[in-house]
């Protein structure tokens, strides 16, 4: 007689001692399955199987996604939605889940069917349509509810003079605004700089003057005036969506060669700057528009320092959100876990992990994601692995998604190398003088594949990452480096 199988979904929002809450449903099971848009650590598993006293198996959504499928989810999402950017990142998420189900499904039978979490990955309403319970647990961050209050005030925004009034309010609060001039020709950014201020030639002073325009909403025609921003602080530019103007958004990090289809969505008188020729191939790979900046400063890489004895290595995260299917949630889960295996291997070594300081908005890796990573590492019991003491601490009042590198500065004194899987911090950490390698252990994609193809080192499992920090202090590992620093400089001074 087989036994009977209960499937439980949920998210990391989850506060775990509540999956007590769906112990009456599972009676009459023997085998429970848990199904998590994140990847469950070990500690994790054993107290739900504490709790519920029952056998349990963890399960990730990307063990039941291929990376073809990941590409569909996409590309499939941008056909149905192309206008608006929000509602392009909930159709993946739709087409995601819809995946999921399906594969799980068709490779496991379970007789009981819950859901516990509608956030961080989950499209709820896709599992009730396919006989899913849900049953409300306890969570680490709930939405907030909308107050008769709150729809009141909701109604007179959308009045026209109200409207204007609230969105001078916020940018006369928000807004970072600068001027510079190049070529007798005059240049505002709006937004904060620090991801791109290094790579400008351009001189921009702060400007209350320039800001204060933009408040009262007068701008410059297009003949003596281009606005620029970054990707990531495009979403502060108010500039008329009319061919009067035109805005230039800058890239501000190294994506990857094939991604989301979300840089589509701008308005139709922004256009693209790149750092280089590399930066310019996740535009190019979409034939969305793009050119390299014309005032762009050519940052060329040194050698790097020599090691003789590694004594510190820096980890830097990303982070996963739903404006992609190809950067899953349990990505960073499972990086987490592959560098407390390499720690326990290296236990002379200092492993410092930095997770990206975005993680804890409620939508992006969660709100409770630093802490339990802090967590995690306390429970491995190691003394050699630990989380970066310099992560800026944010919350949804203060969410940026653009930090001063100043922070990150702080973790490179002391890091022989730097690890990670398409963070810009690897980059900053080469123009230190630095060594760094990217990271894969998802076995799926490489996503700094533009720098592994200049010959910088990549890693794909514990193993590599064990042999490339055997191989640091080797000659033939700092030629090889070199080599691929020589390549990247040379990369730099391509124009097409």
């Amino acid at each position: 007689m087989s036994r009977r199988k209960a499937v439980i979904v949920f998210t990391q929002n989850l506060i775990i001692k509540s999956i007590s809450n769906v112990s009456d449903k599972l009676k009459n099971c023997e085998e429970i399955i848990l199904l998590t848009s994140h990847q469950l650590f070990d500690y994790e598993v054993e107290q739900i199987r504490e709790i519920l006293e029952k056998d349990i198996t963890a399960f990730s959504f990307i063990d039941f996604l291929s990376m073809d499928e990941l590409v569909y989810c996409d590309k499939e999402a941008f056909k149905y939605e192309n206008k608006m950017l929000l509602r392009y990142d909930e159709k993946i998420k739709e087409i995601k889940n819809e995946l999921v189900f399906k594969n799980f499904e068709s490779r496991i039978y379970p007789d009981v069917r819950l859901i516990l979490c509608d956030d961080l990955g989950i499209d709820k309403n896709v599992w009730l349509k396919k006989g899913y319970i849900y049953i409300k647990c306890e969570y680490y961050f709930n939405p907030p509810k909308e107050s008769f209050l709150h729809e009141i005030k909701t109604t007179f925004k959308k009045m026209p003079v109200i409207k204007n009034i609230v969105k001078k309010k916020n940018r006369m609060k928000e807004e970072e605004v600068y001027v510079g001039y190049w070529n007798d020709r005059k240049y505002v950014f709006i937004g904060k700089m620090n991801r791109v201020s290094y790579r400008l030639l351009i001189d921009f002073r702060k400007s209350n003057e320039e800001a204060q325009k933009l408040f009262e909403g007068k701008f410059e025609n297009k003949k003596i005036c281009t606005y620029l921003t970054s990707l990531h602080e495009a979403y502060r530019v108010m500039v008329p969506d009319l061919p009067d103007y035109e805005v230039y958004q800058i890239q501000d990090g190294y994506l990857p060669p094939m991604y989301s289809c979300s840089y589509h969505f701008k308005p139709n008188n922004h256009t693209y700057y790149a750092w280089d020729v590399m930066g310019e191939k996740v535009f190019k790979s979409q034939n969305i528009p793009v050119m390299i900046m014309p005032f762009r400063k050519k940052i060329y890489l040194p050698e790097p320092k020599g090691v003789e004895k590694i004594k510190t290595i820096l980890i830097v995260a990303s982070g996963a959100g739903d404006w992609t299917a190809m950067k899953n949630r349990s990505d960073e889960d499972r990086m987490v876990q592959a560098f407390i295996a390499v720690a326990k291997k290296f236990p002379d070594i200092t492993f410092i992990y930095r997770c990206h300081p975005v993680w804890v908005h409620p939508s992006h890796q969660g709100s409770n994601s630093i802490l339990r990573v802090a967590e995690c590492f306390e429970k491995s019991e190691l003394n050699n692995i630990k989380l970066s003491a310099n992560i800026p601490q944010i919350n949804e009042q203060s969410f940026t998604v653009t930090y001063p590198r100043s922070s990150l500065e702080e973790d490179l004194k002391t890091a022989d190398i730097v690890f990670g899987d398409h963070s810009v911090s690897m980059i900053d950490a080469a123009m230190e003088g630095t060594y760094f390698s990217s990271v894969d252990v998802m076995s799926r994609q490489n996503l700094f594949l533009s720098m592994t193809e200049l010959g910088f080192p990549h890693c794909e499992s514990v193993e590599d990452i064990c042999d490339l920090i055997t191989a640091l202090p080797t000659v033939g590992f700092r030629k090889n480096f070199v080599q691929a620093v020589n390549n990247y400089n040379k990369m730099t001074d391509l124009e097409e």
